[in-house]
């Protein structure tokens, strides 16, 4: 006899490497989700829809430009969750 158990997706919390973000340095946003089966994990740039694939977020010499809001989708069979994240990039 098999047990199947299932759980659906949500978003843990939402971890940025620094608190406080300077131009032309690295940075990066984590997406720390759970769920049964492991939740499939999508970055969304929410002014020009670009996605990014992956609970890790990676940005090399962030500029001014790179400010803006961030949704963290995921996603399993059993259902699905967004959280936002701003990053303000500072001179």
């Amino acid at each position: 006899m098999f047990i199947l158990f299932a759980d659906s997706a949500s978003v843990v919390r939402v971890v940025k490497s620094s608190n406080t973000v300077i131009e032309r340095d690295t940075f990066s946003l984590t997406c720390e989700v759970s769920g049964e089966p492991m939740p499939n994990v999508t970055w969304i740039t929410v002014s020009d829809d670009e996605h990014s694939y992956g609970n890790m977020l990676n940005f090399t010499n962030i500029t001014r430009g790179d400010s803006g809001d961030y949704t963290c989708d995921t996603k399993n069979k059993c259902g699905k969750e967004s959280r936002n994240e701003s990053i303000n990039v500072l001179m």
